[in-house]
Order: structure tokens, then C-alpha cells, then sequence
């Protein structure tokens, strides 16, 4: 647990970005690195180069993140396909410029479910030996971000046989409920983790991609005294919505993909830039401010800085929307 804030004095903003699913994807011909769960993976980013990831719109992505310099950069989890050396060699090469030594940005990451694809990439931590320092030491995690808001970062990636599943697991979540118990209601959390603990009202989500002890989770959720904030990947389409009933105090964002085309997105899904109010209580009573599109590399006038939401995503090769969202009520 981190007890250096990031931010210098109590009331003020914390601008962090948001980023999600990148998925690399790289072939590998190497039988014997097929003879396990890999193989499905493989297979189905060969057989549907519609639903493959365009990894050259992560090179743009990250240089607008740099361009808008928040205080701290998320990523999600499911930086690769398929676990692969090859894969995790492409994500350490374009994460150069967002994590050289002397800056520009302090960024943490999570392990998704391709992270861990298999029992052997687990047991060789082939994600810490390709991007080492980019994750926590160990989970559950803290950041103190301010005087008021702490950053939780959990891990819900395990290597399963057949499903998708996530596991947050007994222990984590006993030692993430001592965390939240030290926290008063005056305080805020922001909690990211690759897997949702909930999807909004009407949107189904497949057994196999479930987090496995959701409900522990939630329970998790349930009994923090503070505005939370939870932030995910693993569903690849950006959303945002408010728990309902004993869950209302939570927020969740889905911040997407940054590198999957699609009609709506044809340059990506962008990310997310949330400015944290000073006083964690007036999330939810915060303005999303005006949107803008903007040419070239002039930085929005969006009000994440000053305690809102950002969509910032591309609509033409170097056309970016800032779209300024409203807190959920």
C-alpha cells in the first residue's frame, strides 16, 4: 500500500486515463505452444479477420494520451491474444514512450484473461518479465491518488481450461475488504480490475466471461462508505451506468477497446479521462461540459481536469472527439 499521494494538497482534481482491451495479436506456427488453450485463440483470430484488433491504432492512441499528460495512466488488462512473448514485445514497444524512466507518465497495469491464456504462462510470469514494473508487486493493491481518493487494483485473471471466467479469490478479497474498512465516507475509491462486477439493465453477459465470486465482490462494493468508482475491460463496448439500491454509491465505466473497429468507432474506441473532484462527494453533481473535435494535437478544453468525463476517441485519421460526458445521477 502506497501512502505517498500523487497530488499535492487536499480539494484538488486528479486527472488518471483509462484504457482497455488492446488485445496484440501475433500467429505463432510452433506446435508445441498450440498444445493447450492457445489453440482457440489462434484459430479464432485467423478464421475472423473482422473481429481482429488493429494494433496500429495504439501507436495515435498513446501519443494523445501523452498529449493530455493526466497524473496517472490505467490499463485495464488483455494487452495480448494469446499470452505470447511476441505479443507482450509489441505492448512493451508502444507503452516506450508512455513509460521511459525519466516520464512522462506513471502508469500502472492489470493482468486480463489473455494475459494469463494458459497454466504455463502464469506459472512463467510472462507478463512481469516483459513488462516489468508495469504491475503491482502484488494484489490486492492501494495508491493513495490524494488526500482523499485511493486507487484499488485488483486482480480477477486466471487461467482456466475451457471458460473465460475470472477469480478474484478468497484471500484478495479479504484483504481488499481491510482496505476499504480503513476508508471514511468522506473519501473515494476507485477500483480497477479487468472483469465487471455487474453489466446495466438490459445487457446480458455469457457465463463464460462472468467474474466467477461476483457476488463476493460486490459484497466488496457494498459495504465501502464512500463514491466508488469502478473501472473495466473485458466486455469490448464502452459503457456507463449506477448501481441500483445498496449498490447506488457505485459507478461502474466499461472504458472498451481502444484498438477494435467498428461502424461506430472506425478509428477505436479511444479511452477515458476522468477527473476526480477534490471532494469525492461531488461526483455524481459534476457537469460533463461541452464536447469538442479537434484537429491535429490542440488539447480539448473538456472538463475532466476539473472534476468530470471524456470519451476521447478518433472519427478521422487525425480528427479526435473529446466527447464530455455527464456523471450518472
Amino acid at each position: 500500500m502506497s501512502d505517498a499521494p500523487l497530488n499535492l494538497s487536499d480539494g484538488e482534481s486528479f486527472s488518471l486515463i483509462a484504457m482497455g482491451d488492446i488485445h496484440v495479436y501475433r500467429p505463432t506456427r510452433a506446435p508445441w505452444r498450440l498444445f493447450n488453450k492457445r489453440i482457440a485463440a489462434q484459430v479464432n483470430a485467423w478464421r475472423n479477420p473482422g473481429r481482429r484488433f488493429d494494433d496500429t491504432l495504439l501507436e495515435p492512441t498513446l501519443a494523445r494520451v501523452v498529449e493530455l499528460a493526466p497524473q496517472l495512466l490505467v490499463l485495464t488488462g488483455d494487452l495480448t491474444v494469446s499470452a505470447l512473448d511476441e505479443e507482450f514485445a509489441v505492448v512493451a514497444d508502444a507503452l516506450q514512450p508512455v513509460r521511459r524512466p525519466e516520464g512522462p507518465l506513471r502508469t500502472i497495469g492489470l493482468p486480463g484473461n489473455h494475459d494469463r491464456y494458459t497454466f504455463g504462462s502464469q506459472r512463467a510470469r510472462v507478463m512481469e518479465r516483459n513488462l516489468p514494473g508495469l504491475l503491482p508487486d502484488a494484489f490486492p493493491h492501494m495508491i493513495k491518488l490524494t488526500d482523499r481518493w485511493r486507487l484499488l487494483a485488483l486482480d480477477s485473471a486466471r487461467p482456466t481450461t475451457f471458460h473465460s471466467r475470472g477469480r478474484l479469490g478468497a484471500e484478495q478479497l479479504a484483504v481488499a475488504g481491510q482496505y476499504v474498512g480503513q476508508l471514511s465516507a468522506d473519501d473515494g475509491l476507485v477500483v480497477a480490475c479487468h472483469y465487471p462486477w455487474g453489466a446495466p439493465p438490459g445487457e446480458a453477459m455469457k457465463w463464460g466471461h462472468l467474474l466467477a465470486d461476483a457476488d463476493g465482490l460486490r459484497n466488496l462494493l457494498r459495504v465501502c462508505p464512500c463514491p466508488v468508482l469502478f473501472m473495466h475491460g473485458h466486455v469490448h463496448r464502452p459503457w456507463l451506468f449506477r448501481g441500483e439500491g445498496d449498490l447506488s454509491h457505485v459507478i461502474d465505466l466499461n472504458v472498451g477497446t481502444p484498438t477494435r473497429r467498428s461502424e461506430q468507432f472506425g478509428f477505436g474506441q479511444g479511452f477515458w479521462e476522468v477527473g476526480l473532484p477534490g471532494y469525492p462527494g461531488r461526483v455524481g453533481a459534476m457537469p460533463g461540459g461541452e464536447s469538442e473535435e479537434i484537429v491535429g494535437s490542440a488539447k480539448p478544453q473538456a472538463a475532466a481536469g476539473r472534476g468530470g468525463l471524456v470519451h476521447h476517441y478518433r472519427s478521422g485519421e487525425d480528427v479526435w472527439v473529446s466527447e464530455a460526458v455527464d456523471w450518472p445521477a
